[in-house]
């Protein structure tokens, strides 16, 4: 043990990153569950995935900053330096991607047996060839704008989980290139094949099949599908708002903007103020919003323990009841989320009549 260490009583107290990652573990979990319709189990394995995606951008991205500047700095919660942390994170999130694939693969196999059916270039018929190249001829072509990487054409900025195409290429003069293909937003993610059943291929996948026709004076040598998860990690102002302070915090990228939101006891107000005055003087470009129309909502104890697919039959009811809800977060035995107060009622009324809470 090190001297750190010893100073510490780490016996009651876990890594917040590490317990971050079990939480997504258990979202993972209800695509595993039976019991959770075939759609949600869908759903949940999005929602892993959305979550990873945005830790990586803000958690991960603060610890690679961290460690830069403040490399002996010790996490009080484990004892473990910013190194450490990232060693631990790395280590934790290989099998959870392994086993998001291995649950999508079943998932997709339960959908195709009801009809739902992912497809290759190499399923296609010849006629469907036809068909999907007419397709991106006239909806998916007049977006992309391929490049060409070389002494003159210098490597493009990647933009922030937008899906690329890159091709390792050779010339007629036998030089190695890099083609690169960026699929915009706006973009189809799929394109539905004809008929009565619900067959489609990947955008991606048709493009990277037909390649060579996107580079028509260059042998293709490989293709590969990737996309970039940058930094994104924005330091708050820790001295005014402590972890007694803030209730629940959310930090998402919308297009290239970030958007964070917090919910506090209207008694910090003041300090909420003074935190935005000093913000402004730093991030020109700063838009600020309060809303005092929210409620909070946290269900849990033994129930989310004790009932399979809890979670998932929580965000079901509000949403056969039309409550939307807002900044989810969970602890080991707790849901809480946020909702309109006109829906106050009505949510507290489903959920008691749902789980017997004797509200």
């Amino acid at each position: 043990m090190s001297e750190n260490e010893e100073m510490i009583d780490l016996s009651f107290t876990q890594n917040r990153e590490l317990s971050w990652l079990r939480f997504n573990d258990r979202v993972l979990s209800e695509a595993a569950n039976k019991e959770v319709p075939l759609m949600e189990r869908f759903r949940f394995i999005s929602i892993f995935t959305s979550n990873l995606d945005e830790f990586f951008m803000v958690r991960v991205g603060s610890l690679f900053d961290l460690a830069a500047i403040a490399p002996k700095h010790i996490d009080s919660k484990s004892g473990f330096t910013p190194e450490e942390q990232l060693e631990n994170i790395f280590f934790s999130v290989d099998p959870l991607y392994k086993k998001r694939d291995a649950l999508f693969t079943n998932v997709m196999k339960e959908l195709s047996n009801r009809g739902v059916i992912e497809l290759s270039y190499n399923d296609l018929t010849d006629e469907e060839r036809d068909y999907v190249l007419n397709y991106s001829r006239e909806y998916i072509k007049p977006l992309f704008s391929p490049q060409i990487v070389d002494a003159t054409h210098p490597f493009p900025e990647i933009v922030n989980k937008l899906t690329y195409i890159a091709a390792s290429m050779k010339d007629k003069n036998k030089n190695k290139r890099v083609g690169l293909i960026e699929i915009p937003e706006s973009a189809p993610q799929i394109i539905m094949l004809p008929g009565d059943e619900c067959r489609y291929i990947r955008t991606e996948e048709f493009i990277k099949a037909i390649i060579n026709l996107v580079f028509p004076s260059y042998e293709i040598l490989e293709t590969i599908v990737f996309r970039v998860t940058r930094n994104a990690d924005i330091t708050l102002d820790e001295e005014k708002f402590d972890d007694d302070n803030i209730d629940m915090i959310s930090q998402v990228m919308i297009e290239d903007a970030m958007q964070i939101e917090i919910t506090l006891d209207e008694k910090y107000q003041k300090n909420l103020n003074d935190a935005i005055m000093r913000l402004k003087d730093e991030v020109k470009q700063l838009e600020i919003a309060t809303n005092r129309k929210y409620f909070k909502i946290a269900v849990g104890g033994k129930l989310l323990e004790t009932t399979p697919g809890a979670a998932a039959k929580v965000f079901t009811i509000l949403g056969d009841n039309n409550i939307h809800f807002y900044q989810v977060t969970t602890s080991k035995r707790t849901i809480s989320f946020i909702v309109d107060k006109k829906h106050k009622e009505l949510a507290m009324k489903k959920l008691d009549e749902a789980f017997g809470l004797n509200i």
